[in-house]
């Protein structure tokens, strides 16, 4: 394709982009890019004279200016140089290197430490002080919940490199679905839209900004932005290692002319604005004067970029093409001994409970997963009624009503359930991977199915909907988040498998915390307590602090659970037990170190939970308690309830591999491995 591709560019016509309204400009446009290249200089993200030069020409501040017109000056100078970072960060790290490039998942990881844990390494990496200082630097200007929406932009944007890469992998263009839901986190318009009320001086409430109206807004900007994009980088990304990932491209692989492919994605975004100007319209009408603010702060947004796009920036000319997209690699059987393992056990300082109807919701999530179309055979079924879920989540939320138990468990086997067929106990990669993962995103954002459901799409539907009628917007958002960022970050485990090295720890806890699904389930604990936390007390530090510890708790736990199962997966996941033993530890070793990390969490879990206990409301104060209850329930239900990571079960159960195509035909992982010549 590449030599045809490089000759219809010569040749091709952009199309121009209007907007039925007029943008601005921030003052001190030089001042505000001259004091960037400082700042991007100091912090080393220019690591040659060329990475100084490109940075140069791509007038950074001339779109953060455009972006945002109204904001004040301490707050745009931060918002500038995150722009350059992340433009940086993304050319050196994922678009402009190749797809395993062994840098990759050690910086993407590193960025959600400062996210998550509001600090960089003792040895930080590229980038890695650059992020702190910028998130100091908001915090300066945003409440705890304001920064949140930010942050949860940024960990999409990793997680979704994640995804980008996989795609990359497959050698093969993505379909236009699962394109434009990873494309959706990629571009990093997300964390941008979430300073725009911050800049304008007029900042949303929690209930506003999640509001299922305003969401198709941002889905709308994003969808323009990104695709408009597409359009500008046409000359770039025809240069650059992978080419599939671009809407104008993918049409065109599709059977037409490059020429078609622009014409096409111009058409989409023209249908984009449109629909953008007919729906802000009816919440300009009835809306606060801040609402009718951020929407007027969107559209600028909008043209802030387009105009960068078209007129300031030399980033996507076909001068520099060529020069700016090299690669930017500038930084460059264990089974046998299972039956002699001790395995720890752990103890809490507190006692747990459950609730008193979980073999009655066990046996109807099974019911409701058949109906589905979850089940897909009676091996199927045995293995997940092994599993005994609806004792899980009896130990975990104790407290709540049957109806939010029922509903929980349903959530719970979906979880599992898809977590095996599509990342855990598959090959890898394949090809319906990314599609898979991103029609989640798909139910997720828009609150439907597709005419023809991929596997599992319509009982999530069902779950969502189910969700938001017990929860409010924003309580849902705080689920949504968890899920997106399981689905995002299941492209990056992906890619970790796909490394011949071992994860660094860091690296591998950064990710944990999100592939675990655990983080959906703590949203919850307040609803299954003593109601919802208000925003700005669930989004302080602290608060988030504490949600890692049970994340971590739990997770490291069922490394050591699940062990005997992961060392027979397809995809041989990576657990903090193996990658101690990769490194020359024996597998008790790994167990022990295991235990203590955990016993570790458990010490800093109450440290920090009785300090913020002292004037919690009580809606945190029960939500504290449901997290212990989580912790506790989890421990419970793996010890006694649950045989899914059984020693005796684990060489039937792990292998997935063409379940969804032929589950009674497909031969396991051991028939493939016997009939598979050494000789190759």
């Amino acid at each position: 394709m590449r030599v045809p591709l490089f000759a219809e560019l010569e040749h091709v016509r952009i199309p121009a982009i209007r907007f039925p309204w007029r943008g601005a400009c921030a003052p001190d446009v030089e001042q505000l890019e001259e004091t960037m290249l400082a700042w991007a200089s100091q912090h080393g993200l220019f690591p040659t004279a060329e990475h100084r030069a490109r940075g140069e020409r791509a007038r950074y501040a001339a779109f953060a200016a455009r972006s945002f017109p109204h904001a004040a000056p301490a707050l745009l100078q931060a918002i500038t140089d995150f722009t350059a970072w992340l433009f940086i960060v993304d050319d050196l790290f994922v678009d402009r290197v190749d797809p395993l490039n062994a840098n990759t998942l050690s910086q993407l990881s590193a960025f959600l430490d400062v996210l998550d844990l509001g600090e960089s390494a003792p040895e930080p990496l590229v980038g890695e002080q650059a992020l702190q200082d910028i998130c100091r630097r908001l915090k300066d200007h945003l409440s705890p919940e304001h920064f949140s929406r930010f942050a949860h932009g940024m960990r999409m944007w990793a997680g979704s490199a994640g995804m980008q890469i996989v795609g990359q992998v497959l050698r093969t263009p993505l379909a236009l679905r699962p394109y434009r839901a990873i494309r959706r986190h990629t571009g990093g318009v997300n964390p941008s839209m979430a300073l725009i009320d911050a800049a304008t001086g007029a900042p949303l409430t929690p209930e506003e900004y999640y509001h299922p109206a305003l969401e198709r807004l941002r889905v709308h900007v994003n969808n323009i932005a990104a695709w408009g994009n597409d359009l500008h980088s046409i000359h770039t990304e025809a240069h650059e290692p992978d080419q599939r990932r671009n809407m104008a491209l993918i049409h065109a692989a599709q059977g037409h002319s490059l020429q078609e492919g622009l014409d096409y994605t111009a058409r989409r975004i023209h249908e984009e604005i449109h629909a953008f100007q007919a729906e802000a319209a009816p919440l300009e009408r009835t809306g606060r004067k801040e609402l009718r603010t951020f929407i007027n702060g969107l559209r600028e947004w909008m043209s802030g970029y387009q105009d960068w796009g078209d007129m300031f920036t030399q980033r996507y000319s076909s001068k520099y093409a060529a020069q700016d997209t090299r690669g930017d690699g500038v930084f460059e059987s264990r089974a046998s001994s299972l039956e002699h393992i001790r395995y720890p056990t752990f103890t809490f300082p507190w006692s747990g409970a459950c609730a008193p109807f979980a073999e009655g919701v066990e046996q109807e999530s099974l019911r409701w997963a058949r109906a589905q179309g979850l089940i897909l055979s009676e091996k199927h079924l045995a293995r997940h009624a092994r599993g005994k879920y609806g004792w899980l989540m009896a130990r975990c939320y104790p407290h709540a009503d049957r109806e939010l138990v029922q509903l929980f468990t349903d959530f719970v086997l979906w979880y599992f359930i898809v977590d095996d067929l599509f990342v855990d106990r598959v090959d890898a990669v394949t090809q319906e991977t990314l599609p898979n993962l991103t029609a989640i995103l798909d139910v997720i954002d828009f609150n439907h199915t597709t005419a023809t459901p991929r596997f599992g799409e319509a009982a999530f539907l069902d779950i969502c909907q189910r969700m938001r009628a017990r929860l409010d917007p924003e309580h849902f958002e705080r689920f949504a988040q968890g899920i997106r960022l399981w689905g995002s970050a299941a492209g990056l485990q992906i890619l970790c498998n796909l490394m011949k090295e071992p994860l660094a720890y860091p690296s591998y806890e950064a990710l944990r915390r999100y592939v675990g699904g655990v983080l959906p389930c703590l949203t919850l604990c307040d609803a299954a307590n003593a109601g919802k936390v208000p925003a700005d007390e669930y989004h302080q530090f602290d608060v988030q602090r504490l949600l890692h510890h049970t994340i971590n708790i739990v997770i490291w736990n069922n490394d050591i659970h699940s062990m005997a199962v992961e060392t027979l997966h397809p995809s041989q996941v990576r657990n903090m037990v193996s990658l101690h033993v990769a490194r020359g530890h024996p597998l008790q070793e790994g167990v022990d170190f295991t235990a203590r990390r955990v016993q570790e969490e458990i010490l800093m879990f109450q440290q920090r939970a009785s300090r913020l206990e002292h004037g919690a409301s009580q809606q945190l104060r029960g939500f504290i308690s449901g997290l212990r209850d989580w912790i506790h329930g989890y421990n419970e239900w793996a010890n006694v309830d649950t045989q899914r990571y059984a020693l005796h079960h684990a060489e039937q159960d792990p292998d997935d591999n063409g379940v969804l195509l032929a589950p009674a035909d497909t031969p396991s992982r051991a028939q493939r491995q016997s009939n598979t010549s050494v000789s190759g």
